[in-house]
């Protein structure tokens, strides 16, 4: 059975234009999620995805948004400041960040910060 996830997403000027977007994937084999506390001054790593190609959606949250708390990922992009919440919604946008086996957050600041980490995927 196909894993359905939705996505709305709306922003709104203040006092001038908004933009509105929704997007539902109706053909996801699976998802995954996973709420990890990234240690005050320290780092944790975990692997979330499978394959480069299958993954569709990528959803990063944080309990406190930082420039102090980065990311990196196996072969891709280093030391992303997560100073807000990160969505990759496609395969084309998820594709960016190349292969996105292993997360590893790096937390410079001097308190421990909870992570949300979600990801929509086709079968491998």
């Amino acid at each position: 059975m196909a894993e359905i996830i939705s996505l709305s997403l709306a922003v709104q000027a203040a006092n001038g234009p908004s933009c509105a977007v929704s997007k539902t994937w109706n053909d996801l084999a699976a998802y995954d999620k996973a709420d990890i506390t990234v240690p005050k001054a320290g780092t944790y790593a975990i692997t979330m995805t499978p394959s480069v190609g299958a993954v569709h959606l990528l959803l990063i949250t944080a309990g406190a948004y930082s420039a102090d708390l980065k990311y990196s990922v196996t072969n891709g992009a280093q030391n992303v400041p997560l100073d807000g919440p990160h969505l990759f919604a496609g395969a084309g946008a998820v594709g960016l960040l190349q292969e996105q086996e292993t997360f590893t957050f790096a937390n410079g600041g001097s308190e421990d910060v909870e992570v949300s980490i979600l990801v929509g995927r086709k079968a491998v």
